[in-house]
């Protein structure tokens, strides 16, 4: 299952690259085409501020990180993947991020039930750690559904991208889903 799933995200053009191996059952273009690129010009106010818990492999993180400009923005240091041993729901990826930056609260980004389930570990395993913040984004892998789910899970904060979100926080308003 997992191998089929990164064939559709690499496809022909990515998937060697990626994940070693030419994919054997998608030819269409992959997923990593859908990938939202971020205005570096909302980054800058928290340049050095920055960590990524992914379930994406370290290879992959790199690609995608490169690809979309925002490398710079995410050192090696502050990256969490599966290359780690580090898998989401389990929070120890975040706690990682989080210890290593010295921040009293940090804002975690997500989109998917396992970003969701992160979060909730964390507050529950680390009860004295900073406090983490969670917005849920309603255009992810979850569709139509998403929001009625971080809604009753009670994300702080949802937003349908990310643009929307940093454009929000730094208007100081909160993101209209």
């Amino acid at each position: 299952m997992a191998r089929l799933a990164q064939e559709f995200y690499g496809a022909a053009d990515a998937c060697s690259t990626l994940f070693g191996f030419a994919p054997q059952d998608v030819h269409a273009p992959g997923y990593h085409h859908l990938e939202e690129t971020l205005p570096s010009a909302l980054l800058e106010a928290w340049r050095g501020n920055f960590g990524i818990y992914t379930g994406r492999n370290a290879a992959e993180a790199q690609w995608v990180l490169e690809r979309s400009g925002l490398a710079p923005y995410f050192p090696t240091a502050r990256r969490s993947t599966t290359s780690l041993g580090l898998l989401k729901p389990d929070p120890t990826g975040l706690h990682r991020l989080i210890d290593s930056t010295f921040v009293e609260t940090a804002l975690f980004v997500g989109e998917t039930l396992d970003d969701l389930m992160t979060v909730r570990r964390y507050r529950t395993q680390y009860p004295k750690a900073p406090t983490v913040i969670l917005a849920g984004l309603t255009r992810g892998s979850m569709g139509h559904r998403s929001h009625d789910i971080f809604h009753r899970f009670e994300a702080d904060l949802i937003a349908p991208d990310v643009t929307t979100l940093l454009l929000a926080i730094a208007q100081g308003t909160r993101p209209s889903p």
